[in-house]
């Protein structure tokens, strides 16, 4: 699966994986991991979560395969050691994944993203990769609020 995360200073918070969540040569379905706290209290916040304000069909959340996507992510990490952080993820142009009251940094962590990462990753510790796997990214764009 492919991923791109978003961390903080520390792994207790402040960190999320915006990634194509799947198995095998089965379906991929964009999701988020992370290490929030807050509601929603689950670590894995996916299209079909009750939680998620967003109303997409399944079939608008599903990644193809060796077909060029377009992913958009809005993250706002509110304050510190409140749960008013929310993050917005579209999927070439819909919007799949609308999760508010997020509590992104935690006390006394630093307000702030500290880096930004892409990986092309597969399952766990001590798995194999089946095929040869890329991840091309033509344009990244951040920005930040001030």
């Amino acid at each position: 699966m492919n991923k791109f995360r978003y961390f903080n200073d520390s792994r207790a918070s402040g960190q999320a994986y915006v990634g194509f969540f799947g198995v095998d040569d089965g379906p991929l379905l964009v999701g988020i991991n992370s290490f929030w706290k807050g509601p929603p209290r689950e670590a894995r916040l996916r299209w079909a979560s009750p939680a998620n304000l967003a109303s997409p069909t399944q079939d608008q959340a599903r990644v193809t395969r060796g077909v060029p996507h377009t992913v958009e992510t809005l993250l706002y990490i509110g304050t510190e050691g409140n749960t008013d952080g929310w993050v917005k993820v579209w999927l070439d142009g819909v919007l799949i994944l609308h999760f508010q009251e997020l509590g992104v940094i935690t006390d006394p962590e630093r307000p702030f993203i500290k880096g930004i990462h892409y990986a092309p990753v597969w399952g766990g510790t001590n798995d194999s990769v089946p095929a040869t796997q890329t991840l091309s990214v033509d344009y990244s764009y951040v920005s930040t609020g001030g």
